[in-house]
């Protein structure tokens, strides 16, 4: 583009140059004629002819040079057309990639929710809670918190502190962790039940002292999905917090 530029500006100079050259060679034949009638008709005519040759030549050279001027100035206008569409095609290229990749964003987000979204089918103890501390002082700002039952004996215990959510069977994985309430108390240790259409999944032994415990589980073919908190301990108030409950398909 800087080389055509410069080759433009070259050809409007040497355009000027044969208009002067031209103007030359008319006032050259004006005085050329004056001197005829003082030197000699002959040798007057003589110059004449040979300035009306040359002056000739350089409008030809003028034409020449016109012609070549205009076509880089077009060959300039369709260089800039190309890119401007070359600009153009590139953006769209990146709109057309950066709408794939909100796409793919919004699908793999789709495959996750919380059970917090999903809402009981049955509440039991659960409590959700926008405020929370463990009992390292650590604060939570959404969370349930699971109300502790006591166990009779093995496995037997107050079915109204179950909480229940409804799958569907459309998820594969289960997550969360679990911690002990700051407000909890009368036990140093409690169990998580986990079960699946009544099937036992897991059973998770949460320590006053152990901090935030991860679980993970297989939860698919899994209509309802069960908790209870419970503890073989004598005790009033006490509780488990959840965070993080997500259910991925």
């Amino acid at each position: 583009m800087v080389r055509i530029l410069g080759e433009s500006k070259n050809m409007e100079k040497v355009s000027k140059d044969v208009y002067v050259a031209g103007a030359f060679a008319i006032l050259a034949a004006i005085i050329g004629a004056w001197f005829g009638n003082v030197f000699g008709q002959e040798t007057a005519k003589t110059e004449l002819e040979a300035l009306k040759g040359k002056y000739a030549e350089l409008q030809k050279e003028y034409v020449k040079l016109e012609n070549e001027y205009q076509n880089l100035l077009m060959n300039i206008e369709v260089q800039g057309e190309i890119g401007n569409e070359n600009v153009m095609t590139g953006a769209t290229e990146e709109i057309k990639s950066e709408e794939i990749t909100n796409s793919v964003v919004e699908a793999d987000t789709s495959n996750t929710i919380t059970l917090f979204e999903l809402g009981y089918f049955s509440k039991g103890k659960a409590e959700e809670v926008t405020y929370i501390k463990d009992v390292f002082g650590n604060e939570y700002t959404h969370a349930f918190r699971i109300a502790t039952t006591v166990v009779k004996e093995e496995y037997m215990f107050d079915h109204d502190y179950v909480t229940e959510f409804f799958l569907n069977k459309e998820y594969n994985k289960f997550s969360c962790k679990v911690f002990f309430p700051e407000d909890a108390y009368g036990t140093e240790q409690h169990r998580l039940l986990i079960w699946g259409d009544g099937e036992q999944l897991e059973v998770v032994i949460v320590e006053k002292k152990s901090g935030l415990q991860s679980i993970e589980i297989d939860v698919r073919n899994v209509d309802y999905l069960q908790f209870a908190t419970v503890t073989e301990e004598r005790h009033s108030g006490s509780a488990l917090g959840i965070i993080e409950p997500y259910l991925e398909k």
